[in-house]
């Protein structure tokens, strides 16, 4: 990030900022850095959702069926980023 780069200022509740802090400690960011690859991962998988669910040819069972992937998978890799995180932890 340069210098120049727009800032946005927003109040948040203490304990997301407490979450913010350990999270980006754990993933070995910045707090800036851990809010913008949350912001940006979110967007990723919005895009991905919309593209995926929306598509006319699929039913409704269908659309359900791969909504319910796409959670499992999402929340797998977030798994995996969280246990890679504590092991560098461990390292360090």
């Amino acid at each position: 990030m340069r210098k120049d780069d727009p800032q946005i200022n927003l109040r948040i509740p203490p304990a997301l900022k407490e979450r913010i802090q350990q999270a980006a400690k754990t993933n070995h960011r910045t707090q800036t850095a851990e809010i913008l690859a949350r912001l940006q991962e979110s967007f990723a998988a919005e895009n991905t959702y919309t593209s995926s669910i929306e598509r006319p040819e699929l039913t409704e069972e269908m659309r359900r069926e791969l909504l319910a992937s796409m959670i499992a998978e999402m929340v797998e890799e977030r798994l995996l980023k969280q246990m890679e995180g504590r092991e560098k932890s461990k390292k360090a």
